[in-house]
Protein backbone atom coordinates (compact mmCIF):
# COMPACT_ATOMS: atom_id res chain seq x y z
CA UNK A 1 0.00 0.00 0.00
CA UNK A 2 1.38 3.35 -0.87
CA UNK A 3 0.01 5.12 2.44
CA UNK A 4 1.55 8.59 0.79
CA UNK A 5 -2.27 8.71 -0.74
CA UNK A 6 -4.56 8.05 2.16
CA UNK A 7 -4.47 11.91 2.47
CA UNK A 8 -2.56 15.08 1.07
CA UNK A 9 -1.85 18.24 2.57
CA UNK A 10 -1.80 20.06 -1.03
CA UNK A 11 1.16 22.31 -0.45
CA UNK A 12 -0.20 23.66 3.37
CA UNK A 13 2.26 24.46 5.66
CA UNK A 14 3.31 22.50 8.86
CA UNK A 15 5.85 23.97 11.28
CA UNK A 16 8.08 21.18 12.98
CA UNK A 17 10.14 22.15 16.07
CA UNK A 18 12.91 18.98 16.93
CA UNK A 19 13.24 18.77 13.53
CA UNK A 20 17.04 18.16 13.52
CA UNK A 21 16.91 14.41 14.46
CA UNK A 22 14.17 11.48 16.10
CA UNK A 23 11.06 12.05 15.98
CA UNK A 24 11.04 15.54 14.51
CA UNK A 25 13.20 14.02 11.49
CA UNK A 26 10.73 11.22 10.91
CA UNK A 27 7.62 13.54 11.71
CA UNK A 28 8.94 16.21 8.59
CA UNK A 29 9.93 13.38 5.95
CA UNK A 30 6.50 11.71 6.36
CA UNK A 31 4.92 15.11 6.32
CA UNK A 32 6.76 16.05 3.38
CA UNK A 33 5.83 12.48 2.08
CA UNK A 34 1.91 13.80 2.09
CA UNK A 35 2.84 16.83 0.38
CA UNK A 36 2.87 19.73 3.43
CA UNK A 37 5.51 22.18 2.74
CA UNK A 38 7.80 21.54 5.68
CA UNK A 39 9.33 24.36 7.79
CA UNK A 40 12.13 22.51 9.89
CA UNK A 41 12.91 24.59 12.82
CA UNK A 42 16.08 23.52 15.67
CA UNK A 43 18.17 24.90 17.90
CA UNK A 44 20.92 23.21 15.63
CA UNK A 45 20.45 24.71 12.19
CA UNK A 46 22.74 22.66 10.40
CA UNK A 47 20.79 19.11 11.50
CA UNK A 48 17.62 20.63 10.68
CA UNK A 49 19.15 21.64 7.11
CA UNK A 50 20.30 17.92 7.06
CA UNK A 51 17.23 16.96 7.64
CA UNK A 52 15.64 19.15 4.88
CA UNK A 53 18.16 17.87 2.36
CA UNK A 54 16.10 14.75 2.88
CA UNK A 55 13.18 15.75 1.72
CA UNK A 56 11.38 15.55 -1.90
CA UNK A 57 8.77 18.04 -1.32
CA UNK A 58 8.97 21.75 -0.71
CA UNK A 59 10.74 22.77 2.85
CA UNK A 60 12.62 25.91 4.72
CA UNK A 61 14.81 26.12 7.81
CA UNK A 62 14.38 28.01 10.74
CA UNK A 63 16.91 28.28 13.85
CA UNK A 64 14.88 27.78 17.13
CA UNK A 65 15.49 27.33 20.85
CA UNK A 66 12.08 26.91 22.43
CA UNK A 67 13.33 27.99 25.73
CA UNK A 68 13.66 31.70 24.39
CA UNK A 69 10.12 32.14 24.66
CA UNK A 70 10.49 35.63 23.11
CA UNK A 71 11.66 33.63 20.13
CA UNK A 72 8.59 31.41 20.14
CA UNK A 73 6.49 34.46 20.22
CA UNK A 74 8.17 35.89 17.32
CA UNK A 75 8.07 32.72 15.37
CA UNK A 76 4.90 32.14 15.81
CA UNK A 77 3.87 35.68 14.65
CA UNK A 78 5.84 35.16 11.57
CA UNK A 79 4.15 31.80 11.43
CA UNK A 80 0.10 32.24 12.15
CA UNK A 81 -0.83 30.94 8.66
CA UNK A 82 0.34 27.15 9.19
CA UNK A 83 -1.79 24.09 9.71
CA UNK A 84 -0.27 22.82 12.06
CA UNK A 85 2.38 22.55 14.80
CA UNK A 86 4.37 19.64 15.87
CA UNK A 87 6.93 19.93 18.38
CA UNK A 88 9.38 16.67 19.75
CA UNK A 89 11.49 18.62 21.59
CA UNK A 90 12.69 16.67 24.88
CA UNK A 91 14.71 15.44 27.30
CA UNK A 92 15.73 12.77 30.40
CA UNK A 93 18.07 12.38 32.90
CA UNK A 94 17.98 9.15 34.34
CA UNK A 95 18.41 8.72 38.07
CA UNK A 96 16.46 7.90 41.01
CA UNK A 97 14.73 10.76 42.91
CA UNK A 98 17.36 10.17 45.58
CA UNK A 99 20.25 11.08 43.20
CA UNK A 100 18.53 13.95 41.41
CA UNK A 101 20.03 17.41 41.72
CA UNK A 102 17.40 20.55 41.39
CA UNK A 103 19.52 21.66 37.93
CA UNK A 104 18.46 18.30 36.78
CA UNK A 105 14.77 18.99 37.86
CA UNK A 106 14.73 22.29 36.16
CA UNK A 107 16.39 21.37 32.73
CA UNK A 108 13.88 18.20 32.32
CA UNK A 109 10.63 20.43 33.42
CA UNK A 110 11.82 23.51 31.58
CA UNK A 111 11.95 21.69 28.25
CA UNK A 112 9.72 19.00 28.57
CA UNK A 113 6.67 20.86 30.21
CA UNK A 114 7.58 24.84 30.23
CA UNK A 115 8.40 25.06 26.58
CA UNK A 116 5.88 22.66 25.89
CA UNK A 117 3.36 25.14 27.35
CA UNK A 118 4.89 28.06 25.70
CA UNK A 119 4.55 26.87 22.33
CA UNK A 120 0.83 26.32 22.61
CA UNK A 121 0.39 29.51 24.68
CA UNK A 122 1.65 31.30 21.67
CA UNK A 123 0.51 29.01 18.35
CA UNK A 124 -2.80 27.88 19.66
CA UNK A 125 -4.82 31.25 19.55
CA UNK A 126 -3.42 32.24 16.44
CA UNK A 127 -4.41 28.76 14.77
CA UNK A 128 -7.39 29.64 16.06
CA UNK A 129 -8.29 33.17 14.69
CA UNK A 130 -6.86 31.76 11.63
CA UNK A 131 -9.60 28.72 10.92
CA UNK A 132 -8.00 26.49 12.73
CA UNK A 133 -5.18 23.83 12.79
CA UNK A 134 -3.57 21.51 14.59
CA UNK A 135 -0.60 21.20 17.47
CA UNK A 136 0.76 17.73 17.97
CA UNK A 137 3.32 16.78 20.66
CA UNK A 138 5.07 14.10 22.01
CA UNK A 139 3.62 12.23 25.09
CA UNK A 140 5.18 8.75 26.27
CA UNK A 141 4.46 5.27 28.05
CA UNK A 142 5.99 6.89 31.35
CA UNK A 143 2.62 9.05 31.00
CA UNK A 144 1.28 6.29 32.46
CA UNK A 145 3.70 3.25 32.95
CA UNK A 146 6.83 4.09 35.07
CA UNK A 147 9.98 2.66 36.25
CA UNK A 148 12.75 3.29 38.77
CA UNK A 149 15.02 6.29 37.28
CA UNK A 150 12.25 7.95 35.51
CA UNK A 151 10.20 10.02 38.05
CA UNK A 152 10.79 13.73 36.45
CA UNK A 153 10.45 12.55 32.85
CA UNK A 154 7.26 10.30 33.49
CA UNK A 155 5.89 13.62 35.12
CA UNK A 156 6.43 15.81 32.61
CA UNK A 157 4.82 13.75 30.12
CA UNK A 158 1.94 12.92 32.15
CA UNK A 159 1.67 16.46 32.24
CA UNK A 160 2.09 16.93 28.50
CA UNK A 161 -1.03 15.18 28.15
CA UNK A 162 -3.20 16.53 31.13
CA UNK A 163 -2.10 20.24 29.47
CA UNK A 164 -3.03 19.35 25.77
CA UNK A 165 -6.73 18.03 27.29
CA UNK A 166 -6.85 21.54 29.02
CA UNK A 167 -6.03 23.29 26.13
CA UNK A 168 -8.39 21.43 23.80
CA UNK A 169 -10.95 22.22 25.73
CA UNK A 170 -10.11 26.19 26.09
CA UNK A 171 -9.17 26.85 22.46
CA UNK A 172 -11.51 24.00 20.83
CA UNK A 173 -14.54 26.06 21.04
CA UNK A 174 -13.19 28.95 20.05
CA UNK A 175 -12.11 27.39 16.79
CA UNK A 176 -15.10 24.60 16.78
CA UNK A 177 -13.48 21.61 17.50
CA UNK A 178 -13.47 19.92 21.26
CA UNK A 179 -12.09 16.99 20.93
CA UNK A 180 -8.10 15.82 22.19
CA UNK A 181 -6.49 12.50 20.54
CA UNK A 182 -4.46 9.76 23.24
CA UNK A 183 -3.53 7.20 20.18
CA UNK A 184 -2.39 3.88 20.64
CA UNK A 185 1.48 3.38 20.90
CA UNK A 186 3.95 3.50 18.17
CA UNK A 187 7.08 1.83 17.42
CA UNK A 188 9.80 4.21 17.21
CA UNK A 189 13.62 3.04 16.05
CA UNK A 190 16.33 4.38 18.18
CA UNK A 191 19.95 5.13 16.43
CA UNK A 192 22.03 1.96 15.25
CA UNK A 193 23.96 2.91 18.24
CA UNK A 194 21.47 3.04 20.70
CA UNK A 195 19.21 -0.17 19.66
CA UNK A 196 22.80 -2.26 19.58
CA UNK A 197 22.56 -1.34 23.53
CA UNK A 198 18.85 -2.17 24.00
CA UNK A 199 17.71 -5.71 24.73
CA UNK A 200 17.77 -7.83 20.96
CA UNK A 201 17.93 -4.59 19.02
CA UNK A 202 14.38 -3.75 20.08
CA UNK A 203 13.00 -0.44 19.45
CA UNK A 204 10.34 1.43 22.08
CA UNK A 205 7.63 2.89 22.13
CA UNK A 206 5.71 6.13 23.11
CA UNK A 207 1.89 7.30 22.69
CA UNK A 208 1.13 10.60 20.47
CA UNK A 209 -1.00 13.40 21.73
CA UNK A 210 -2.83 15.12 19.51
CA UNK A 211 -5.40 18.13 19.93
CA UNK A 212 -7.02 19.82 17.39
CA UNK A 213 -8.92 23.07 17.03
CA UNK A 214 -11.00 24.99 14.02
CA UNK A 215 -13.91 23.58 11.92
CA UNK A 216 -11.32 22.29 9.36
CA UNK A 217 -9.98 19.77 11.78
CA UNK A 218 -11.87 16.60 9.77
CA UNK A 219 -10.83 17.60 6.45
CA UNK A 220 -7.14 15.79 7.13
CA UNK A 221 -6.39 13.37 9.57
CA UNK A 222 -3.02 14.89 10.29
CA UNK A 223 0.71 12.92 10.62
CA UNK A 224 -0.51 9.78 12.50
CA UNK A 225 3.31 8.71 13.01
CA UNK A 226 6.83 9.59 12.40
CA UNK A 227 6.93 7.80 9.11
CA UNK A 228 4.27 6.87 6.29
CA UNK A 229 5.30 3.17 7.00
CA UNK A 230 3.85 3.21 10.72
CA UNK A 231 1.16 5.06 10.45
CA UNK A 232 -1.42 3.76 13.36
CA UNK A 233 -4.59 4.22 14.29
CA UNK A 234 -5.55 6.39 16.69
CA UNK A 235 -7.98 6.03 19.84
CA UNK A 236 -9.79 9.42 20.22
CA UNK A 237 -10.43 10.75 23.64
CA UNK A 238 -13.38 13.54 24.01
CA UNK A 239 -12.17 16.36 25.64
Amino acid sequence: MDYSQLFRFGGRRVLVIGAGSGIGREAALALAAHGAHVILADRNVFAAQATADLLAGDSSVIELDVLDFEAVQATAGELKDIAALVFTAAMNVRKRIVDYTMEEFDQVVNLNLKASFALIQAFAPRLAENGGGSIIGIASIRASVVEPGQSVYAATKAALVQLTRTAAAEFGPRGGARECDSPRAWWKPRSPLKSAQTKNGTTRMRPRVRWAVGPNRRKWPGPSCTSPRRLRALSPVRC
